[in-house]
């Protein structure tokens, strides 16, 4: 078994190594694919006869046939496919090779796009952090209320994106006004992901795209996002407050008003759900840490209570900012406050008529309302309808870059063939064009 582990890990790392070359070097990219493939089959063929060991056995010729698909070896690519259907997979890997199947089958030229993806798929789980949380008190059996859910993705979430500002803030290679306004663009396209849910309670791997090459960003920016996430996974996902070893290292890294920004949306989140979280292995079964709701003493010396109760200070400045007119846009009135938590947390509502961007113009059928959280000392848009989330420390740049991002986001899918649309594309599509009816230049 430990040689499968080791055929398997390899694997993943030459396919990490191939994505580069992808849209250059093929003759080195269909190598590096070709090796791992190898590797895959071979440690998928090591678990043929051992019908007991699933759900490893099937998952890893799912892996192994999409890897095939992705060089074009379909024949070898169907062979791997019925092999893991010989076994009993579960579910969804069962439903994943009758797919791939039936993929190849139809179309092979299609069957690419797919293994593409799934390829994608498996380096975003193979950098997973995999954790399940449980309710402390089982009011509902084993099931677990939506919005205990939502609330856990979202402040998670939240963690990420506070961590990610102060990482780049704090790493010398981003000094410069240039940089760090490259910096502060790339950073709303970073993304925290879950992979593989799995709903026996509720578990889920956390990954992000940052540990995927972006062909767009420099080399120093690439480098810099996936150290980044594994520092994030080391520093907050795995991190243990019980341990004075850690704790202690968590104080010396990080000033008490980053703590704040970094562990309080996590801290919140097991005290007000009364959950326990368990950061397991890949198939959420075996426990390696448990994180419970922290006691008082242990919270104080995160998050001291200087930090959380801040001075009126930050309250006068946004209600300044709300009565201020912004531009075109109608005058912010204390009613348009949603929520207010804290003297430096609140969310407001926000409207646009029509989205500008680089001199250019989406005329709307309808306004956009969303919300701009504010969440000192950064502002935050986040619009599921148009999957846009922004990032910044200054209100308006936050609404600028929400322009943008949905500007370009409407141009890239205006300009896709909807026949060739995956579903989330399509949905985002639908979404766009229900509410853009025309485009000019100002």
């Amino acid at each position: 078994m430990i040689n499968i582990q080791e055929w398997h890990k390899e694997a993943m790392t030459l396919v990490n190594n191939a994505l580069p070359f992808k849209n250059g070097d093929s003759k080195r990219y269909n190598e590096l694919m070709r090796s791992a493939l190898d590797l895959e089959a071979k440690a998928a063929y090591a678990l043929f006869y051992e019908f007991g060991a699933e759900p490893t056995r099937s998952v890893l010729f799912r892996s192994a046939a999409s890897i095939a698909c992705n060089i074009q070896a379909y024949d070898e690519a169907e062979r791997l496919a019925y092999a893991g259907l010989a076994g009993k997979p579960k579910f969804g890997v069962d439903y994943e090779l009758r797919s791939l199947l039936f993929s190849i089958e139809k179309d092979r030229v299609d069957s690419r796009f797919m293994s593409d993806q799934y390829s994608q798929f498996l380096l975003y789980r193979e950098n997973a952090t995999h954790q399940k949380f449980e309710l402390n008190r089982k009011t509902f059996g084993r099931a677990i209320p939506i919005k205990k859910v939502s609330t856990y993705l979202r402040n998670y979430e939240s963690a990420f994106r506070n961590y990610a500002l102060l990482d780049c803030q704090r790493d010398p290679k981003f000094g410069g006004k240039e940089d760090k306004e490259t910096m502060a663009k790339n950073l709303n396209e970073l993304e925290l992901l879950g992979v593989d849910f799995h709903f026996d309670g509720f578990a889920l791997s956390i990954s992000s795209n940052a540990v995927v090459a972006d062909n767009f960003a420099s080399p120093g920016f690439n480098v810099w996002r996936k150290d980044m996430f594994h520092r994030f996974q080391e520093d907050v996902l795995t991190v243990d407050f019980s341990k004075d070893d850690d704790l202690q290292e968590i104080i010396e890294k990080f000033g008490a008003e980053e703590r704040a920004l970094i562990y309080k949306p996590i801290i919140d989140t097991h005290k007000t759900l009364d959950i326990t979280t368990h950061i397991t292995d890949d198939l959420y079964m075996n426990v390696e840490k448990s994180i419970s709701p922290l006691s008082r003493q242990i919270r104080e010396k995160v998050i001291p209570k200087t930090v959380v109760n801040k001075s009126v200070e930050s309250k006068v400045l946004i209600m300044q900012w709300l009565l201020a007119k912004e531009g075109t846009m109608r005058p912010s009135k204390p009613s348009d406050i949603l929520q207010t938590t804290e003297a430096d947390t609140a969310t407001f509502k926000r409207q646009l008529v029509d989205v500008k961007y680089n001199e250019q113009t989406l005329f709307l059928n309808t306004p956009i309302d969303f919300r701009l959280v504010y969440e000192n000392p950064i502002w935050m848009i986040e619009d599921e309808n148009y999957d846009i989330v922004v990032v910044a420390d200054n209100h308006e740049v936050a609404v600028d870059l929400f322009q943008e991002k949905f500007f370009k986001t409407y141009q890239k899918l205006s300009m896709m063939s909807k026949d060739l649309m995956g579903e989330d594309d399509l949905r985002l599509w639908n979404n766009f064009s229900d509410i853009v009816f025309g485009q000019s230049n100002q």
